[in-house]
């Protein structure tokens, strides 16, 4: 038999959409040769196939296969379209079905939630080692993958004083030329090249002492939104930052999404969505307590926002001053 074609760890169960090659689909075999109601029950278990564990397999059992196909308990009708329904599938040595084009699909997105999770977890530790002035050294990826993707303990020394601020003994220099927005928060950029494709993600990381990217990171599980994209991650740490700057706070943001994602059935495919709730939620809590208004679009009073920033100042334990 043949080795399984992914991961036994291979997870996509947060990935809402699976790649689709019209052309690819148009131009093949199943498409030429398989009556149309088995290639509709073809491209059903290749969907179905997507979000098993190991992503892109299926079991080596008539019942399941014939309700993952819209079947129900109609085996009789499945073994009658069998051969189009598993057209291309392969039986591996762990008694699985595999796809090798929805393999193929599921092994780039694996490795690339795998790589966010690592720049998440680069982020993490780069904004502990500047609050806390240690040199917590960042993993390679490959260490971080074969450790499980957990997060690495932040407990080190403090830094040398001969080691250059922000920055532990054994982690290499920011590349300046890939800095943006000088004086307004900065965006860094790291770059890589994966199978030949240049790939690009922003991680927001400024002096103020909520991590934006981490935030969003929890908020976009909060709401079964995960993205590959790197314009989509910026979006939602932009987000992040326009909330907290309207007088949310992390609390708020992550209670509100999970609130919001629990009272609907309709899946949320951007953070945009909960905008306004989190608005509404700034505005009870503020009218509540007597201690602002919020004008439209969100934007809060002045009086509120100094009251907003001397509030997290002393959430850090810095002296808040007097008004």
């Amino acid at each position: 038999m043949t080795a399984p074609l992914t991961l036994p760890d291979c997870d996509l169960q947060d990935f809402p959409f699976m790649p689709l090659h019209v052309a690819r689909l148009r131009d093949s075999d199943l498409a030429a040769t398989v009556d149309p109601e088995a290639a509709w029950f073809a491209v059903m278990l290749w969907a179905a196939s997507w979000h098993q564990i190991p992503a892109g397999s299926l079991p080596d059992d008539e019942a399941v296969l014939a309700r993952l196909c819209g079947l129900g308990r109609d085996v009789k009708t499945f073994r009658k379209r069998r051969a189009g329904a598993m057209h291309g599938f392969i039986l591996c040595d762990d008694g699985r079905w595999y796809h090798p084009v929805v393999a193929e699909q599921a092994n780039s997105a694996w490795k690339a939630k795998q790589k966010q999770r690592w720049l998440t977890e680069c982020a993490r530790i780069k904004k502990h080692n500047q609050r806390h002035n240690t040199a917590v050294a960042y993993p390679t990826i490959d260490d971080f993958i074969a450790g499980g993707c957990e997060p690495v303990p932040l407990t080190a020394t403090p830094k040398s004083p001969d080691c250059p601020e922000g920055h532990g003994s054994d982690v290499p220099p920011e590349n300046t030329s890939k800095r943006q927005g000088e004086g307004e928060g900065q965006r860094e950029y790291i770059d890589d090249v994966d199978d030949g494709a240049r790939a690009r993600v922003a991680l927001v990381i400024d002096n103020d002492p909520l991590d934006h990217a981490e935030l969003a990171d929890r908020a976009a599980r909060a709401a079964g939104v995960r993205h590959i994209d790197p314009k989509r991650i910026a979006n939602h740490i932009d987000l992040i930052r326009e909330w907290l700057a309207g007088g949310a706070t992390s609390d708020e943001i992550i209670e509100t999404i999970q609130a919001v994602t629990a009272s609907t059935s309709e899946p949320s495919h951007s953070l945009q969505r909960f905008s306004a709730h989190i608005r509404q939620t700034v505005a009870r809590r503020e009218n509540n307590h007597g201690t602002g208004t919020i004008h439209p679009a969100g934007r809060p009073s002045v009086a509120q926002a100094i009251r907003t920033a001397r509030d997290r100042v002393g959430a850090v334990g810095q002296p808040v001053q007097p008004a």
